[in-house]
């Protein structure tokens, strides 16, 4: 996946999309300061970021999402992934602690945690959130 936010990924909920975005910022940089040797700093401040990201949107994308279809499938769905990503990234930010200072720092723990979100945005931003938003809504009450 073209890891560069385009518009087509947009769910059209403003406040979402500008968090999408956010990540999508955030791994470019990651990639791009892996690629100069910034090693176990980078992914220490890539998990700090996740862990603000994860409770700053995730709230909101379900808390939208409830709003906007009420069906209890689409909200088990939401919360199954997100719960999925919250538990790669907490066993993620484990693995970093395990090596500590550690000199014998592995490239592997910097490809998992780009896999990682690359994962997330192919599945959850390209698919999950697109599918969620374009199901109808509950009816409207009269």
């Amino acid at each position: 996946m073209d890891r560069k936010w385009k518009e087509e990924l947009s769910i059209g909920i403003e406040p979402i999309d500008y968090q999408h975005r956010a990540i999508f910022l955030r791994i470019n940089a990651l990639r791009e300061e892996l690629r100069e040797g910034g090693g176990r700093e980078i992914l220490s401040r890539t998990v700090e970021f996740l862990e603000s990201y994860i409770d700053a949107h995730l709230d909101v994308e379900e808390m939208v999402m409830e709003q906007m279809h009420g069906e209890e499938a689409h909200i088990r769905t939401l919360n199954a992934e997100h719960e999925q990503f919250i538990a790669e990234i907490t066993a993620f930010k484990r693995k970093l602690r395990e090596w500590g200072s550690r000199d014998d720092f592995t490239p592997d723990l910097e490809k998992e945690m780009e896999r990682t979100l690359s994962g997330w945005l192919e599945e959850h931003i390209g698919k999950i959130d697109k599918s969620l938003h374009a199901r109808p809504g509950p009816p409207a009450q009269t």
